[in-house]
């Protein structure tokens, strides 16, 4: 029986180029599949099924793992239905299924046993860091140089014998989404990714069923391909406030340095008691005009001048300690800070040791207050539209991060959301007193601009004080 057609269009939804559409596609999914809807599930199932790309072949139990949907499907039925498995996928089933881990036998992997014999691809050397980020390429690089292995000859082997099989379009930029809009910029992932992707996946079996690779390692750096975080999953998103919608006339009328400070104070004014902003961070554009205004408390010695004439930082990158494939988790200090020049922001970018490319869009967005303020461990926690940091104090830290809207592309550096950090005063309060610091509000505002719509964006950049 064939599903009704909205459950139909979904399903396919879930090959979308724009990440955050899968993203809320599989959210949907998982929601039917959790209420119990047959028709959801038998289709979801079906879909995965009909897959012969490995990286295909992890949406399903990334998306089970993600949701813990193991309940509703039995490993039977799902691995049935991944047709093109890989070691992260059967890692995926064992965390969802560990019982029936010992199943999973590596007879049923492919990879060519030669591959790395192959003929020079053109189409291949072009597109190994444009269809796909530049780090897939770096891991395989880095392991050959290690070890002195053909890693990269290899992956450029099974991506062959795929393209052959596969017949995917040899597209290497979306074109159809851009329209000539030279000053625009998105995360588009073609049909020719899951190509890239399979023949990584298929590249790193090769190296543990060949070469020896530890399967641990191997599937550390397939990870790379993971498509859902779990802590992430269900995030949805806050509500965009009123005060960061539609601001570029009140932002033209009132100055950069005026704008800025009437909108931390508006920020301040949404916040429950007991709390202040430590970072803010709007965007909004249209075809000729872009802003974006971050501000954040800084550490500072004593003199006014230090601010003035000094830079934000970027605020370091902490990896969370938890569960594997999640953002939830205990937040560390920060081990190695980043020599970046500037200030030190008081927030981090929490970072999952895995991300997930369905959440591209919020890589580094995700700012909390620094562990550094914090009495004891400091515990991230994701809902469904706020991040949180708990300490043995209670509610540390809070996150509401919004889109700007639903268009898939943003002027280079502005991205689609924006954001709003809240650390509890108390805490700022004894960290001032107990390190002697000042923790002045900097401000950077960037503003893009150009006459017509098809030309790219002029930049100007300014730093100062609020």
């Amino acid at each position: 029986m064939n599903p009704p057609m909205s459950i139909a269009l979904l399903v396919q939804r879930l090959q979308w180029p724009v990440p955050r559409v899968r993203w809320e596609t599989a959210r949907q999914l998982a929601n039917l599949v959790e209420a119990g809807d047959r028709q959801a599930r038998d289709a979801l199932l079906a879909w995965s099924a009909s897959q012969r790309l490995e990286a295909d072949g992890l949406i399903l139990p990334s998306l089970i793992y993600a949701r813990t949907l193991n309940d509703q499907l039995s490993f039977q039925e799902v691995s049935k239905a991944i047709a093109a498995p890989s070691l992260l996928s059967d890692a995926l089933l064992a965390a969802s299924y560990p019982d029936d881990a010992k199943r999973l036998f590596t007879f049923r992997l492919e990879y060519t046993k030669e591959g790395f014999n192959a003929p020079p691809e053109p189409l291949f050397d072009q597109g190994v860091t444009t269809v796909v980020p530049p780090i897939f390429r770096h891991a395989l690089d880095a392991e050959e140089h290690r070890t002195g292995l053909p890693f990269l000859d290899q992956w450029r082997g099974e991506w062959s014998a795929l393209q052959r099989v596969q017949e995917e379009a040899n597209s290497l930029a979306p074109d159809y989404f851009f329209a000539g809009d030279r000053g625009r910029t998105g995360a588009f992932d073609l049909r020719q990714r899951a190509v890239f992707v399979s023949a990584f996946l298929r590249t790193l079996t090769w190296a543990h069923l060949e070469c020896g690779m530890p399967r641990s390692y191997a599937i550390g750096m397939a990870e790379l391909a993971l498509p859902f975080n779990r802590g992430l999953f269900d995030f949805k998103g806050s509500e965009r406030p009123v005060w960061s919608q539609g601001f570029l006339g009140r932002f033209e009328e009132l100055g950069p340095a005026a704008f800025a400070r009437a909108a931390w104070r508006d920020a301040a004014a949404t916040l429950e008691a007991g709390f202040e902003p430590i970072a803010l961070d709007m965007i909004d554009h249209n075809e000729r005009l872009a802003v974006r205004i971050q501000v954040q408390r800084v550490l500072a010695g004593e003199e006014p001048r230090d601010v003035e004439e000094r830079q934000l930082a970027h605020p370091a990158w902490v990896s969370t300690q938890g569960p594997r494939w999640s953002l939830e988790g205990t937040l560390p200090l920060p081990q190695r800070r980043r020599q970046t020049p500037g200030l030190r922001p008081l927030c981090v970018a929490a970072d999952p040791t895995v991300f997930g490319r369905a959440h591209i869009d919020l890589l580094g967005r995700l700012l909390l207050a620094d562990p550094l303020l914090a009495t004891g461990p400091a515990l991230l926690r994701c809902e469904t539209d706020r991040l949180t940091l708990t300490d043995e104090g209670g509610l540390l830290s809070t996150l509401q991060l919004w889109y700007a809207d639903w268009i898939p592309t943003h002027p280079p550096e502005f991205g689609l959301t924006g954001s709003l950090t809240a650390c509890r005063q108390a805490a700022l309060r004894a960290f001032r007193a107990g390190c002697d610091v000042r923790t002045p509000r900097l401000a950077h505002v960037q503003i893009a601009r150009r006459e017509q719509s098809y030309q790219p964006f002029e930049v100007t950049k300014r730093t100062f004080q609020l």
